[in-house]
């Protein structure tokens, strides 16, 4: 619990030990000692080298997506990105850390960009290293010219780390659309730039049938994905279909959503 009573969470969303919640709450030097302590214990056990290789053992996943703050930049190890990098090396996959900063947010755009860079500089040589997203779903009240300057920005900095990572750029939230697509910056101007989108098939489908539902990926595949434009790479970050729609069948529906 934080000092307001509310459940304390990590960067998972995934709620806190009790034991690392009540060691941090101590004011003493020992009570911030043990708290430390209980948060790098947990830090190590909840994502090990196991999960790493049982991600890539599948035979047809090799990547994993990382959120990181940009709080990390005062550690001047990032042990815990570095850990992650070397085990997915060992198990052949590869890391695209994202950037959770926002344009207009605490996290500015000077920051994010310092953000951004650092890492760039950091992991430039290692294998395991695929890139990063720049921004997560962008929302308005955010100024549009504003995302696509840190877009520029970001990029030529980057670049001059020696860094030629895949670098994710997406559009608004709600312009996540082929023709919103057209104007973000890419090829040939811009090398190894992908284009992100993020597809959810929840909000508004309360009440539809599997069938239904299915119908509506199918749907948006020839309209978002087949239409999207071929400068750019295409990047579906995230999908997601909050529950089976209906009783029946519920095994053969969420493996048919997956074929999809």
């Amino acid at each position: 619990m934080d000092y307001n009573g509310a459940d304390i969470a990590d960067s998972t969303g995934m709620k806190l030990p009790d034991e690392c919640c009540n060691k941090c709450a101590g004011t003493s030097d020992s009570g911030q000692e043990k708290g430390i302590a209980a948060f790098e214990q947990h830090r190590k056990t909840w994502i090990t080298e196991a999960d790493i290789k049982e991600i890539a053992d599948t035979g047809v996943l090799n990547t994993v997506r990382v959120p990181v703050g940009h709080w990390i930049i005062r550690d001047a190890t990032t042990a815990p990105v570095n850990t992650l990098t070397r085990e997915a090396r060992t198990a052949s996959s590869t890391v695209p850390p994202v950037t959770l900063g926002n344009v207009g947010s605490q996290t500015n755009i000077d920051n994010s960009i310092k953000f951004a860079t650092f890492l760039a500089a950091r992991y430039k040589n290692s294998p395991a290293f695929l890139g990063m997203a720049l921004m997560k779903e962008p929302v308005p009240p955010a100024d549009g010219n504003a995302l696509q300057h840190y877009y520029i920005e970001a990029y030529k900095q980057i670049r001059t780390t020696g860094n030629d990572c895949i670098l994710l750029v997406t559009p608004f939230l709600c312009d996540q659309d082929p023709d919103h697509l057209k104007g973000m910056i890419g090829a040939p101007q811009y090398t190894n730039v992908w284009n992100e989108i993020h597809a959810y098939f929840i909000w508004g489908y309360e009440g539809k049938t599997e069938e239904q539902v299915l119908a509506a990926i199918d749907q948006y595949d020839q309209s978002h994905l087949k239409s999207a434009p071929t400068n750019n790479r295409l990047f579906l970050g995230e999908w997601y279909r909050g529950g089976s729609p209906d009783s029946r069948g519920g095994g053969h529906y969420f493996r048919e959503l997956e074929r999809k």
